[in-house]
């Protein structure tokens, strides 16, 4: 075996492993042990690998779902709209009653088993909660920016000639707010790697702590 070269294969160095000291992905990095160029730490490759699998997992599923909590809660709130409809029509169908109740239901359900499954992805951190409420504010915002731009079209279009000079505030409010949407959705995602660092560290010091009992 040649000088620097892993003991375990090659294909070792497009793994994600993470620093057990920091958390820092030295995926593509190679020597083993591998020092970490974030704390300096020397990780051997079978720590490293240990917990791998594990790891990915966790960090990949924090990813999605803060989307798929997003998801869940329009979802109940169609569905309450729905049903709000239902109740206060005089004759409201069976299909929008059942339709309302499943999606209420369905999106009740997604909500709640996507937001305790990133709880225990993240390891309960701190900002968890104010994390997941930021995303989903994120998404009111672009909600609220459409809607804004929608009503001003519509406005435009019922004013004919005159109308015209609802599309330049309409055109202005679509772009800030897009921008600020897409600073604030930058700034979510890296608190969010910050999760997934601090859910990295935890979950391959306690297999490395069973490791060496």
């Amino acid at each position: 075996m040649r000088a620097g070269e892993d003991p375990i294969g090659p294909s070792v160095d497009q793994l994600d492993l993470f620093c057990a000291s920091c958390g820092y992905n030295m995926r593509g990095l190679s020597g083993h042990p591998r020092t970490c160029p974030e704390c300096g730490i020397e990780n051997t490759i079978r720590d490293l690998l240990l917990p791998e699998p594990l790891v990915t997992k966790s960090v990949s599923t924090l990813e999605s779902l803060p989307t798929t909590c997003v998801v869940g809660t329009c979802t109940t709130c169609l569905g309450m709209a729905l049903a709000a409809l239902a109740i206060f029509n005089k004759a409201p169908t069976i299909a929008t009653i059942w339709v309302s109740i499943l999606a209420t239901i369905s999106g009740a359900g997604l909500s709640f088993f996507s937001t305790n499954a990133f709880a225990r992805s993240c390891n309960h951190a701190a900002n968890w909660r104010s994390l997941l409420i930021s995303f989903h504010l994120v998404f009111l915002a672009g909600v609220a920016t459409i809607a804004a731009f929608a009503c001003a079209l519509y406005l435009s279009s019922l004013l004919g000639f005159a109308g015209l000079l609802c599309l330049s505030p309409a055109v202005v409010i679509l772009i800030v707010g897009s921008r600020i949407i897409y600073d604030q959705h930058k700034k979510l995602q890296t608190k969010l790697r910050g999760l997934q660092r601090h859910s990295a560290i935890k979950l391959a010091r306690k297999h490395l702590e069973r490791r060496h009992r």
